[in-house]
This record gives C-alpha cells, structure tokens and sequence, in this order.
C-alpha cells in the first residue's frame, strides 16, 4: 500500500477513537445528571427526615448511613458501571452505522479491514478490496463531519441537564431553609456533629444548682428553632422515678415555667417537648437556713378604711399604695437575725436603677423573723438569712410588689350633663355626682360668668359635720336674673372633688367645661306668632346648640379644648403638649380668618345702618376677632393659662353676634326668599344681608359638621378596636382561671410556677384602661371614663390574683373576668347608641337637606315671579347667584349624606343586619336615583328656564328628598 492509502486507514482508525470518546462524555454527563438529581432530591428528603425526628442520635446515624450507601450505588450504577465497559472497534462501528443508514455494513466492513499492517501482510485479504473499502468509508464519514456529529444532540442535551442541577444546588446553597443548611453537613460528617449546634434545643434555666433544704426551685425553659403549646418537665427525686408535669408559659417572656415547693432531696430533672430533650441537670441540697413559711400582715393607708388582712403562707405582694406591710418568716433552721432585699423601680420614669432597700429581720421569742415596710413602688423582695459559716445568703426566691394606685374621683354632672341654652330670667339647676372607693373628701362647683375670674361654690365638704361618703350627690341653682345677663352671655362651669387621701389633700377629679349661653327671652314667643313651633321656656336645652352659628360652636370647642390641657397638663408628655396646643393656635387662627372673611364679605353689600342689628353683628365680630388674635398668640407660646381669658371672651363676644344673626332670621323668615314685592332701600338691603349670613354661616355649619362627623367615625374605630382587645382579653382571662382550677386540686410541689401570665394580662388591661381614658377625656364622654374605671378594677383583680397561690387567685380571677365582660357589654352598649346616634345625625341632616329645598324651591318661584314683572336685574342677579350657590351646598351635602349611609351600613353589618340593610337600600336609592346629579343640573334649569318647567324640576326634587323620611 502507498502512503494515500496508509492514509485512509488512519484517518478511519481516529474517526472510531473520536466517536468511542464521544460516546463515552455522553455516558458520563448522563450519569453525572442522574447522580446529581438523585442525590439532591435524596438530600431534601433526608434533611427534611432529620428535622422531623428533631436531630435524634439514632436518625442522624440512620439517615447518614443512607446517605452514603444511596450516593456511593449512584456513581457505582450510573458511573463506574458504564464507563468501565470495554468498547470494541466493531462496537463503535456498529454505532456509527447508526448514523449513517445504509452505510453501515459497509462502515462494519470498514472497520475490521481497517487494521492496515494486518491487511499488508495477509494473503487472503486483497488489498485491492480492503483499499476500496476503506476508502468509500472515508468517503461516506463527511456526512457525519468524521464523528464529530456523532451524539452532539445528546451531549447537549445533558450537558444543559447537568448545568442546570448544578445551578440549582448551588442556589439552593445560597438560598437555603435552615433545616437543609443544618441537616447537610450532619449527614456527611456525623463523625463532627458536636461541631454543629443543633437547631432545636431547650434552654434550661437555672440548669445545675445548689440550694437549701426544704427551699423553693424555680425552673424555666427557652424554646429554641421551635414553638410547642405543651412543654413537660421530668423530675426524678434521690431514690425515685421519672415523674413528668407540664410547665406553664409566663407570657411577657414566652417562657415556660415550674415552680418545684420544698425540695427536701436531690434530683434530677431534664425538659422535653416536640420530640426535644435538654440535658440531665441535677439540684444538689444542702442544709441551709430557708424560708419555711411567711405571712404577710397588710396595714392598709388609713384613708381608706379597711381593716388590717393577714395572709397566711404567702410571697408575692398587690396592695395599696401606702399600705405597710409586716413580714413573719420561719426559717427551716433557727437563725438569729435576718433581712428583706428590696429592688424597687426608680422613683422617676426614665431614671437609673436605684439601690436596693435593705429591712433588717429581728428574732421575736417563737423563733419568727419579723419586719416590716411600706409599699409605694412596684418591684422585688427576697429574704436573706446568714448561712452557717455566717455567710449571709438568699433564703427565698424573688417575690413581687406591686404598688396599686388609688384612683381619683369620679364626678360627672348628672344635670344637665351638657351644654345648654337659658334665658336670662332662668333659674338653672345643675346636679353633680361624686364617686370614691375610700371616700369623699370635698366637692365645689366652679363658674365664670363671660370669662371673669372664677366664683367657687362649695357642695359638700366633710369637716361641716357630715361622715366622709364614697358616694355624693349634691345640686345648685343660679339665679340668672341676679346676674343681669344678657342675650350671647354665658356662664362656664365645671365641678371639681378630691379624695380621702392624705387626709383630703389627695387626688382630685375634674368634670369637663360646661356652657349656658343666654337667649333673648322673647325669641320663643316671637316664633310662635309666626308658627315657628313651640317648645316652652326654660333651660332652653340640646336643640338650641344645634342653631348656633359654627363660629360659636368652633370658638366653644377651642375654649373646652384648652381647658383640659390644663387639667389634664400631668398626663401629657411635653411633646404631646407642645403639639396639641399648635394645634390649637391653628384652629383658632383659621376661625379668626373665617370671620374676617365673612365680615369682608358682609360688608361688600353696601353700608349697614348705624344702630342696626347687622351694625351691630360686624361690631360683635370685630371684637371677637381683637381678642382671638392674643389667644392665638398665647397658644403659640405654650401658655394655655394665658390663652383661656381671650378665648372666653371672643367667645362672649361670638355668642352676641350669634343672638343678633338669630334676630335677623327671625325678622325676614330664617333668609327664605324675599319679601314678595314691598319694602323700600333699606328693607331690601337688610334682607340681601340676612340672605347672605345665612348662606355663609350655613356653609361653615357644613364644614364644621363634617370635621364633627369625621372624628366620631374615627373614634367608632377605635372603639371597635377597643371591643376586639377586650374579647381577646377575657379569652385569656378565662383560660387563665381554667388553669387555676386545674392547679387548685395539685399539692403545691407539683403546681407550675409564677404568675407572669397573669401580670401580663394586667398591664395590657392597665393599657387599655389608659386608651379608655383618653378617648374619653379627647371626646368628653363621661360614660367612657366610667369603662375605664371598670377596666381599671378589673387590671388590679389580674394583680392580686397573680400575688395569690391559693384560692384566692381564683376569686380574684373571677373577678376580674366578670369586670372584662361588663366593660365588654357596656361597650357593646356604647356602640349600639352610636349606631343609633348616627341614624338619628342622618335624619337631622335629611330634615335640613328638605327645608333647605323648600327655601330654594321658594327662591326659585320668587326670582321667577320678579323677572316676569320686570324687577331690577342687578338683584335679581344676586338673588340667583344666592340660589346657585345654595344649590351647591345643597350637591355637597347630598353626597356627602350617601356617603355617611353606605358607611354607617358596612360598620353596623356584623351586629346590627336589619338596620344595615336598609341603610344599604337608602343608599343604593339615592346612587340609583341620580339624586347629586339632579340637583347639579337643576342649577342649569334655573338659569336658562325660568318659570313652569324649572318649579316643576324643583318640585321633583323635593319629592325625592322627601321619599328620604
């Protein structure tokens, strides 16, 4: 053979090497791809495996045993097996042949005569023959570009198989759930597993320790990595057996507690839960002097009247504040002397920790220790008795104080209890309601007439000879007519009482501010000559506050608000004070620049008569807005003090403006239309200013409202959030008297441990009693501060029941519960009035949103009437400028009005249906209706189609506003 054809027989020997090679990659990236996937599935469900059963020993020898038997078969099938397979030249040619199709005979020929010394040395072998062979192979091996095509779909197909396992291991190392960070390298190296913490453990507190004899042990335990509802403790005592009983959970640290009562033996103990056990620890005991028993003798403050209690056999503490308490305590061992350790809180928020108080214990002749302290702080007690190497040492755990404040007394107005309209020949009484746990001390009735200095009337004071009483009732009258008042006057009073503490120098309560506003007293005979309705004299009452202008209203809000950041100065950060009272400068800016608008605008009219009730309104004005500018500043200055004085006398001032605007509507029909024909200048401006007052103060009415509104639903809110607390509360409260009924029948070594729980509940009450309270004094609503009381008691129940280990936790539970569910009912109660408040609110303004037709209506004809007469068209394009702008109002209350149904409907769902169903079809008549959208368009009508066809357009109007009843 020459060299060409030497050539051909290599060419055909490489090509079987590169496809041989080929084959053998596509072999080992699918075996790698198999072993990968196998093995990270295997690995998932082993790891999650060993998280299950918690990281035993046995699963995590168990589990690594699988993991390399599973791994090693793997590579072994996947890998050694088929790499390790011996391919022959026919082999590969066979396998070319496949891709070569009708060439494969000739391929396989090929091959075997392919051996080039064997061919040149054979007789029996042509040459000739084995050259056109291999040569017509060669040949044919372009088609598959020499081997190299030979698995490329295959190779890729693995190849992008492998890359994309091996791209998601490695997220899933870099993305890992713990159980898999944690459970892999303990199944590949269990060898070097103390190397690894395991992620489910019980911390175990104290662990090994060492007391006295007879002493106390309290045990806690820490879940760690996992969360678990029942948590066991095992105790086996010197000699004994395993002996297992549940720890009970203190809330405010989410741990698990026992409390094991006179350990007199060594023993040991480990916790368990979840398939999770601790350690083993041991309790060692030696003979120490300990507390055996301790009594408490409670000497309560002498204010409060209460007999001195003894308790027997007892720890914790939850009394009085000022109570001094005598501590008896009998050693396990006689001792000469002793002490009490007190860790109390700082006497100031925020202040350092201070010094623990030491009580020195003296030896009485039955071998009692006793002393004695008074409690005011809350904190920690422990008894402390020399060892007998004279080594002073604890003898007790730590035990709780908690000082429970005396709250101030509750005085509310019984009558009128709100805000009221007298005439100035009146004689009102007032009725004033004090209530105290331990008694009152004093109460006085405060007025001011017109903002003067203050007048103080006292009602009831004991010294007079009369029993120091919880429960006072005590009334006075004024005199009006003695005052010579006259019509916008007012008298603001409020009531104040202080308690039996301290001999009656203690806590005080106040009532929120009160208004009578003075009324002309002719006005109700005048409105009933012209059929304005009737209603006898008298104390006036609540539907007059409804006519004041939202000038008299707003300026009253400001002055009440005002006064209880001076009551209530105590219970406000300086940041909280700050704020309110810029607030307050703002409000009684904007008032101020509403009334100056409103003047500006008033007097654009033209000139107002010397001497007339308008002059007389803009003077009134003016001088409130002198004196708001002073107030303004004050509050900007944080001298609320300084700021009430011109605050009460803007409102004086107000109050006159407003009786003068009553007079003007009165006189010319409450600004309904004009006077049909007659009047000269003068009559004719007048009646163009009554028109214009009564638009402006009914657009500020408007706002006012809706602000109103706004806050009453945010205070429903919060009043609903308030009902879910208290439903979660008296939960807990239930299940926390269940346990101690459970505990009541155990002996004490084996009860669960302290009253973290408990305590728990009592500062969330406590907090909720605080909201309580600021709703209501935020709100002035006395019933508000009564729950609050309620809930207060029941937080002091929680206490006491925390500080009881007998029957009396039980009781005072109870108690406590009963306070949660009459708060929660009273509440309910409140809701259900607010409901009821808000459908009557919405009648209110139904009956408004009516008469406010009415009088457009009568514009409208009117206007319509002195247009065909040919009137003067400067008025009568004022009196529909009037008319236009009334009937925007009239859109934006309307919407408005939808709105307040299809949201009073959505909140009272849940336990009102029947009246939520049908505020939900009031408010889907009035979207259906188009009812806005009418009245916006009638605005059209009015000006383009004056006459028939616009006052029957209004007429439909009215219908629908009426079909609202």
């Amino acid at each position: 053979l020459n060299t060409f054809e030497r050539l051909d027989f290599n060419r055909l020997e490489k090509v079987v090497r590169r496809v041989r090679n080929r084959w053998r990659m596509r072999v080992a990236l699918r075996g790698s791809a198999v072993v990968v996937i196998a093995s990270t599935l295997a690995l998932l469900a082993l790891t999650l495996g060993l998280d299950y059963f918690r990281y035993r020993p046995w699963a995590l020898f168990l589990f690594s045993a699988i993991t390399y038997v599973g791994l090693l078969s793997l590579i072994f099938r996947f890998l050694i097996v088929p790499l390790s397979r011996r391919v022959t030249d026919e082999h590969v040619a066979l396998y070319i042949g496949e891709h070569m199709s009708k060439a494969s005979a000739e391929m396989i020929s090929a091959v075997e005569l392919s051996n080039f010394d064997k061919v040149a040395d054979s007789e029996s072998i042509s040459r000739e023959f084995a050259r056109e062979v291999v040569q017509s192979a060669v040949y044919n091996l372009h088609k598959i570009d020499y081997g190299r095509g030979v698995e490329r779909g295959k190779l890729r197909r693995f190849s992008t198989v492998l890359a994309a396992t091996m791209a998601f291991v490695m997220m899933m190392m870099i993305m890992s759930p713990a159980f898999l960070r944690t459970g892999t390298p303990l199944l590949f190296m269990p060898w070097a597993r103390s190397a690894f913490a395991n992620p489910y453990a019980i911390d175990v507190f104290p662990g090994d320790v060492q007391i006295a004899r007879g002493a106390d042990q309290l045990v806690s335990a820490q879940l760690v990595g996992f969360d678990s509802e029942r948590v066991e403790i095992a105790v086996k005592p010197s000699g004994g057996d395993w002996e297992y009983w549940p720890m009970t959970i203190d809330e405010s640290t989410s741990e698990f507690t026992f409390l094991v009562f006179d350990v007199g033996l060594e023993m040991q103990y480990f916790v368990e839960s979840a398939g999770v056990r601790s350690s083993i620890y041991s309790i060692d005991v030696v003979d120490l002097p300990y507390v055996d028993t301790m009594d408490l003798e409670f000497h309560f403050p002498d204010y409060s009247g209460l007999e001195p209690r003894t308790i027997e056999d007892a720890g914790d503490i939850a009394v009085l504040s000022g109570t001094r308490v005598i501590v008896f305590v009998t050693p396990t061992v006689r001792v000469p002397y002793g002490r009490l350790v007190l860790d109390l809180d700082p006497p100031v928020d925020g202040a350092t920790s201070s010094q623990p108080l030491i009580v020195e214990l003296e030896l009485s002749p039955d071998g009692k220790l006793g002393g004695s302290f008074n409690v005011e702080r809350d904190g920690f007690y422990r008894v402390e008795l020399p060892g007998f190497g004279g080594n002073i040492a604890a003898a007790s755990p730590d035990y709780f104080i908690e000082a429970l404040e005396d709250q101030p007394p509750r005085i509310t107005f019984e009558e009128p209890g709100r805000d009221t309209t007298v005439s100035p020949l009146d004689e009102a009484y007032v009725e004033i309601r004090a209530e105290d746990d331990f008694g009152i001390a004093s109460l006085e009735l405060i007025y001011s007439i017109n903002g003067n200095d203050e007048v103080s009337a006292t009602l009831y004071n004991p010294s007079d000879g009369d029993d120091q009483r919880p429960d006072v009732s005590a009334g006075h009258t004024f005199y009006l007519e003695e005052e010579e008042l006259v019509a916008g006057d007012f008298i603001s009073y409020y009531a104040r009482g202080t308690d039996n503490q301290d001999g009656g120098t203690g806590q005080t309560g106040t009532t929120d501010l009160y208004f009578m506003e003075v009324r002309p007293f002719d006005r109700v005979f005048r409105q009933q000559q012209q059929g304005g309705g009737g209603g006898g004299g008298g104390g006036g009452g609540e539907g007059g506050q409804q006519e004041d202008t939202a000038f008299a209203r707003r300026q009253r809000q400001i002055v009440a608000a005002t006064f209880r950041l001076i009551r209530d100065r105590k219970q406000f950060s300086q940041q909280e004070y700050e704020s309110d009272l810029g607030t307050l400068a703002i409000n009684q800016s904007r008032l101020r620049e509403q009334v100056e608008l409103v003047l500006g605008r008033t007097q654009q009219r033209g000139a107002m008569m010397p001497g007339s009730d308008f002059e007389k309104m803009a003077e009134n004005m003016r001088k409130a807005v002198t004196e708001m500018i002073p107030a303004e500043a004050e509050l900007g200055r944080l001298d609320a003090e300084a700021a009430l004085p011109p605050e009460q006398r803007a409102l004086q001032f107000l109050q006159r403006a407003d009786a003068l605007i009553r007079e003007a509507q009165v006189s010319f029909g409450g600004g309904g239309g004009g006077g049909g024909g007659g009047g000269g200048g003068d009559n004719a401006l007048n009646e163009s200013l009554a028109d214009l007052l009564d638009l402006e103060m009914e657009k500020l009415r408007n706002q006012y409202e809706a602000v109103q509104r706004d806050q009453q639903q945010q205070l429903d809110e919060e009043i609903d959030e308030a009902l879910q607390r208290l439903e979660e509360l008296s939960r807990r409260q239930q299940q926390e008297n269940e346990r101690q009924r459970a505990l009541a029948g155990l002996p004490q070594n084996q009860q669960g441990g302290g009253g973290g729980s408990q305590r728990q509940l009592a500062n969330e009450a406590e907090e909720l009693a605080r909201q309580l309270e600021r709703l209501a004094r935020a709100n002035s609503e006395p019933e508000m501060q009564e729950l609050s009381r309620s809930l207060q008691q029941a937080a002091d129940a929680m206490r006491r029941a925390a500080a009881s280990n007998d029957d009396r936790a039980l009781a005072e539970g109870i108690r406590a519960l009963n306070d949660l569910r009459q708060t929660k009912g009273d509440l309910q109660n409140e809701r259900s009035q607010r409901l009821q408040r808000d459908i009557d609110d919405m009648q209110t303004r139904i009956d408004r949103l009516q008469e406010e037709q009415r009088k457009i209506a009568e514009d409208i004809q009117q206007v319509g009437a002195d247009a065909a007469r040919g009137g003067n068209r400067q008025r009568l394009i004022e009196q529909m400028e009037r008319v236009l702008e009334r009937k925007d109002e009239l859109t934006t209350e309307v919407t408005d009005l939808e709105q307040q149904i299809e949201t009073t409907a959505r909140a009272s769902r849940r336990d009102e249906r029947e009246a939520a169903r049908k505020l939900q079809e009031t408010s889907n008549w009035m979207r259906d209706s188009k009812l806005a959208d009418k009245i916006r368009y009638s605005k059209g009508v009015a000006q383009q189609r004056l006459g028939p066809y616009a006052e029957q357009f209004e007429q439909q109007i009215t219908n629908d506003l009426d079909y609202l009843s």
